[in-house]
């Protein structure tokens, strides 16, 4: 499906990725809301995310982890992974379980994949992503929706 939201969706992956040719030039990554390092209730640092935004979190636990997002239906969970050359990403959708210890760096993006009806009227919406052990849960289908080239890739850092 090459729908708008999908191309959003891939780009805001290739953008996490550094998948660019002009990712040499840019000292900078995509914003880190936060670095989940436990079970738990995570949310985002700002305001929230807008139409179309993505927001990133790192996920610094290994092993299987379910993961839940509470918000509106228009936002979907993935799951970034990072390994051997290439960045993996996988729709959760609102929510799934997902095995981290496959990859050398995981994070999530929350992806509102709705085009605000005025585009200079965005707004920001709010969510939450409650992270439990997930040794119950039956894991992801392990086909990433895309794959990307990690070779300009570097880990997000919190900022400030």
């Amino acid at each position: 499906d090459d729908s708008f939201e999908n191309a959003v969706a891939r780009w805001r992956v290739q953008t996490f990725a550094r998948d660019y040719d002009l990712a040499p030039l840019f000292n900078a990554t995509v914003w880190l809301e936060n670095i989940i390092d436990a079970p738990g209730t995570w949310t985002f640092t700002g305001s929230g995310i807008q139409e179309m935004g993505a927001n990133y979190f790192e996920v610094d636990l290994d092993g299987s982890y379910s993961f839940q997002l509470d918000g509106e239906d228009s936002l979907e969970l993935w799951v970034l992974g990072v390994a051997d050359g290439q960045v993996d990403a996988y729709r959760l959708g609102q929510g799934g379980t997902f095995n981290t210890s496959n990859y050398d760096y995981v994070a999530l993006m929350v992806f509102a994949r709705t085009a605000p009806a005025d585009t200079s009227a965005c707004t920001y919406i709010d969510y939450d992503i409650t992270v439990s052990d997930g040794r119950t849960g039956t894991n992801a289908n392990m086909t990433p929706t895309f794959s990307f080239s990690a070779a300009e890739f570097e880990p997000l850092e919190l900022q400030g």
